[in-house]
């Protein structure tokens, strides 16, 4: 690491500074700001390496192109994220229909012999940790609610283009700026 340390006689920064309050004296003097041509386009890309453009809109096409890759992820992972929480209240609305109609029991029993019903039904071992307080018709009435919500958001996800998702963000983030900015 470099240190570099100007120093002045007693007051003479300050005599300077009355002189220039902007400070670009001083920086020009000793040649701390340096005027450059408006059509360098050196700019550090996503890996922080230094990269050339040639243009403003290579700079963009660059930019929105990185962009919806970004999308493309965010899109596979909202699509995941949504389906194994469709799945997981299936699953469960399936359980508590299982125990509230009687075919599922829990009380008095191993461990080992739940296991077996509920492999037999393709139901994960860890709904049996589900409070009984929730095995109720109000709350299997809930889950299915969530999960027509989760499907309709899952398939506006799957219809709606990467493309797409990212200019529905900068009209939001326009509209939000507006907002803020009134």
């Amino acid at each position: 690491m470099v240190n570099y340390e100007i120093t002045f006689p007693k007051k003479q920064l300050a005599i300077e500074m009355k002189r220039d309050r902007s400070g670009k004296r001083i920086a020009n003097k000793f040649k701390l700001i340096k005027q450059l041509p408006d059509d360098l386009f050196w700019l550090l890309d996503e890996n922080h390496k230094l990269k050339n453009f040639k243009s403003k809109n290579e700079i963009i096409e660059y930019f929105v192109n990185y962009r919806l890759g970004i999308y493309t992820e965010r899109k596979k992972k909202l699509v995941k994220i949504l389906e194994q929480r469709y799945k997981e209240n299936s699953d469960l609305v399936k359980f508590i229909e299982l125990v509230c109609k009687g075919k599922l029991k829990i009380r008095n029993r191993s461990k080992k012999n739940i296991k077996v019903d509920m492999d037999e039904y393709k139901l994960p071992i860890g709904l049996i940790s589900t409070p009984m307080s929730k095995c109720t018709i109000e709350e299997r009435d809930e889950l299915l609610k969530q999960n027509e919500e989760i499907k309709k958001e899952l398939e506006y996800i799957k219809k709606t283009t990467e493309k797409q998702m990212y200019i529905n963000d900068l009209n939001d983030l326009r509209k939000q700026l507006e907002k803020d900015f009134k």
